[in-house]
Formats: structure tokens, C-alpha cells, sequence
């Protein structure tokens, strides 16, 4: 008698939980999950992102009896946002989940009240609730959190991190970011970062030796919510900008130092502002082995994402929902290490492991795992076949510490 009643007290106060699941459910409006519409062209071995037994869009899998290389359509409707697939997803999910609670919830609470009788269980009730609401805090407070660390790692771990600049004034680069683009400054113990939905912008004042036109990493892409009152804000402040000839919610505004920032309006998009991609141009014949490369050795998802400024697709590998776009340069690009755009950014949940694994496969690091001087952050260098420096990190977020 006394385990079952154990055993009732437990579910009980935790079954009202199942308004948890109402609330997050209910409310939730993809605000973690801030995207433009975006189309899957073309995908292979997605479901728990990458490299799995399923292929369809990242929320709904499928399986599929082709080899793990081999690429599956997938058709979205033109206006299916994969916001909206991740939304439909989840909600379907917590659906089930609270009627399961709402069933064993019932059985329980008859089971309770018949065994601790009519006033006592009302006691009991009042209590769980309030343990109830507390509980409900914590789980806002992690989703809170989760949503600062970006998107899931794919299945080596691995993630889209940062964009790394070097520039000649360190202050009108954080004004432009923060005040022109809508980043915020956090600090991970000595690091200072601006954070943005889907990646952070670091700082290091140089001397740069060239403005990344010209070499392998070109320019690096944000959403915007309201892409016209950012125009009219950058033209009160006298910065840069272009509109898109073919598509006018397309263009460019500049950054201190030459750095180009590709940019592009969507009013569905949860927040003011997100990453999109990073843009690399090289010579055609390189760009299946370019993906191949980032797919192999960091996880990336080979495809195509359609492109912005005209009509058409673009190559790119996926990061989640994040990607590295390729697309053609009728020259060899210079490397990026030097320039403004010295360097990008993943982060890795094992630095320890994927450098392991990066030497057994062959790939030359540059500089071996290090810790950041009074922090828990470690990081690795290497740079790629084209010319790209990369930085891999590790509990770079300032929520992994």
C-alpha cells in the first residue's frame, strides 16, 4: 500500500506538468528556430539532421531505401516555410504527449484521492500545483537558454559558430553590429561576442591586409523581419547599402573594413533578424568536391537552397538549417587569413573527438586543440583545401558555461 501511494504522490505532482507541454506548445511560434522560407531542393540522409536512415524535411522523416549518398527530392510547397514544418511538427508532438498526461493524470488522482480521502487530496492538489508552476519556470528558463545556443550539432557534432573579423576599430564595428544589424553584446569569460540568432560575430583589432572580396569566403548572409525600415535606419546613419536589380528584397549593406553582408526580407520571421549563410565563390568543377569535403569532415549536408538575388538554386551543404552556399568564380580566390573576414567558425559538442577524426582521414590541423586562457572554451585550427581558415571551438556560447 505504502509503494502505491508513493507512487501516486510522484505522478501527481509531476502529471499537472502536462500544462507545461499546453503552454510551450500553444505558444510556441518557432522563435528558436528563426528562418527565411526556405526550399529542400535537394537533401540526402537527413531525419536527426544528417547522415541518418531517414530523408524529408528536418522535423518529419521518412524512411527511405537508397544508398547513404544517394539524394532524394523533396517538393515544398513555395510558401512552406521550414519554420512552419518545424511548428506543425512540435505541435503534433505536444498534442499527443498532454493527452497521454491527461489520461494518466485522471487515473492517478482517482487512485489518490481514494486513498487519502476528500480534504486531503484538495491539500495535496494546491501543493502540486504550486510545484507545478515553479517546475514550468525552470523548463522556460532551459528553452530560453537552448534557443541562445543555436541549432542542434549534426552527427559529428558539429555546428555553425561564428564569423571571426579582424578590423582596424574594434568600437565601429560593435556599433554597426549592434545598433545597423540589431546584434547583442555577451561576454564568455575574456571573449566578448555579438550574438546573433544562429551565430556570433567576434572582434579582433588588426591591420587587415584586403576587404574578403577576392578571396575563397566572399560575403556572409543575414534575414531580416523588415528589411525596409533597415534601410531607412542605414540611411540616416550614412551606411552603405544596395538594393537587389532583379529582386528588391534582396541587397547588400557594408560593414566597416569592406565586409560585405548579404541581406534579405521576410516578414515571417520570428525576430528582427537571423543567420543565413556564408558564401563562398570558386572555380565550377570545384564545387562537388568542395561539399564533399565540409561533408565528410565537418558533417555538412550536401544540396542546393534557392537562390535569393535571381532565379534558380545555388549549391550549398547544410548546417542545420543554416548552410555554406558555392557558387561559380571564373578565377582561384585568394585565402581568407589576413583579410577582414579572417576566419569561420564551428562549434563542435567534442573537439577532442573530431580532431581524431579529422587526422585519421587525413586533414592537417594547423593548431591543435588549446584552452582560451581563463575560460573552458577550447579551440582548433585548420584551413581548407580552397583557402578558408577555420576555427573550431568548443562551449564558444557564453549559456555552455
Amino acid at each position: 500500500m505504502l509503494k502505491r501511494i508513493a507512487i501516486a504522490l510522484v505522478g501527481f505532482f509531476l502529471l499537472p506538468l502536462e500544462s507545461v507541454g499546453q503552454t510551450v506548445g500553444s505558444g510556441y511560434s518557432g522563435s528558436s528556430f528563426s528562418s527565411r522560407p526556405s526550399y529542400l531542393i535537394k537533401t540526402a540522409r537527413t531525419a536527426s539532421f544528417q547522415r541518418q536512415k531517414y530523408a524529408t524535411s528536418p522535423f518529419a522523416a521518412k524512411k527511405i531505401g537508397t544508398a547513404p549518398f544517394a539524394a532524394k527530392k523533396v517538393s515544398v510547397a513555395p510558401f512552406v516555410t521550414r519554420t512552419t514544418v518545424q511548428r506543425n511538427a512540435f505541435m503534433q508532438q505536444t498534442r499527443y504527449a498532454r493527452r497521454i498526461a491527461r489520461s494518466l493524470k485522471r487515473q492517478i488522482a482517482a487512485t489518490v484521492e481514494q486513498t487519502l480521502g476528500g480534504e486531503n487530496f484538495m491539500k495535496l492538489k494546491l501543493s502540486s500545483m504550486i510545484v507545478s508552476a515553479a517546475f514550468l519556470g525552470l523548463i522556460l528558463n532551459c528553452i530560453s537558454a537552448f534557443g541562445q545556443l543555436a541549432e542542434p550539432a549534426n552527427d559529428l557534432g558539429v555546428r555553425l559558430g561564428h564569423i571571426h573579423l579582424v578590423v582596424k576599430n574594434v568600437e565601429a564595428q560593435t556599433k554597426f553590429w549592434t545598433e545597423m544589424m540589431g546584434g547583442a553584446v555577451v561576454k564568455n569569460g575574456p571573449l566578448t561576442l555579438i550574438q546573433f540568432p544562429g551565430v556570433f560575430i567576434m572582434l579582433r583589432q588588426g591591420d587587415p591586409t584586403a576587404p574578403p572580396a577576392g578571396s575563397i569566403v566572399d560575403h556572409f548572409g543575414f534575414v531580416l523581419k523588415d528589411i525596409n525600415a533597415a534601410r531607412a535606419k542605414w540611411k540616416a546613419a550614412d551606411v552603405k547599402y544596395t538594393i537587389g536589380a532583379t529582386n528588391p528584397n534582396q541587397g547588400y549593406v557594408e560593414a566597416p573594413d569592406g565586409v560585405r553582408v548579404e541581406v534579405f526580407g521576410d516578414p515571417s520571421l520570428p525576430g528582427p533578424v537571423g543567420m543565413d549563410h556564408i558564401h563562398m565563390l570558386l572555380p565550377p568543377t570545384d564545387i562537388p568536391a568542395i561539399q564533399a569535403w565540409y561533408d565528410k569532415n565537418l558533417g555538412g549536408l550536401t544540396g542546393k537552397r534557392k537562390t535569393v538575388a535571381t532565379s534558380g538554386v545555388t549549391d550549398c551543404v547544410y548546417f542545420h538549417r543554416f548552410n555554406v552556399s558555392f557558387s561559380r568564380s571564373d578565377t582561384k580566390r585568394e585565402p581568407t587569413k589576413g583579410r577582414s573576414l579572417d576566419h569561420i567558425g564551428f562549434e563542435v559538442k567534442n573537439l577532442d573527438a573530431l580532431v581524431k577524426n579529422l587526422e585519421t582521414s587525413g586533414t592537417k590541423l594547423e593548431a591543435p586543440p588549446r584552452m582560451v586562457p581563463n575560460s573552458n572554451v577550447k579551440i582548433a585550427f585548420l584551413t581548407d583545401p580552397w583557402g578558408t581558415y577555420i576555427e573550431l571551438t568548443e562551449n564558444l556560447a557564453p549559456a555552455a558555461n
